[in-house]
């Protein structure tokens, strides 16, 4: 699909169905400048929230945060959650 998507390419995208996983942690998104990124999780229980570089989630915590993916740190183990593929 090219860069430039129609309103109706755009929508199909918005409310495509996308197996997530209830056990894990679910990237949603990301957003932001390379200074400022933010990322939307989905956790375990359902709850979304919004986490910076250097956030707390349960037992890990946010190393990174690049376009469309999130690295967590803890334990001595590292995670890389990238969004699911329609």
């Amino acid at each position: 699909m090219s860069t430039r998507n129609t309103l109706a390419q755009l929508g199909d995208l918005a409310t495509s169905r996308v197996r997530i996983s209830r056990r894990d942690i679910t990237l949603l998104g990301t957003s932001g400048g390379v200074q400022s990124r933010r990322a939307l999780l989905r956790l375990p229980s359902g709850q979304t929230v919004t986490v910076r570089t250097g956030d707390q989630v349960g037992a890990a915590r946010v190393v990174a945060i690049e376009e469309g993916r999130v690295l967590l740190g803890g334990s001595g183990e590292a995670i890389a959650l990238t969004v699911p593929a329609p």
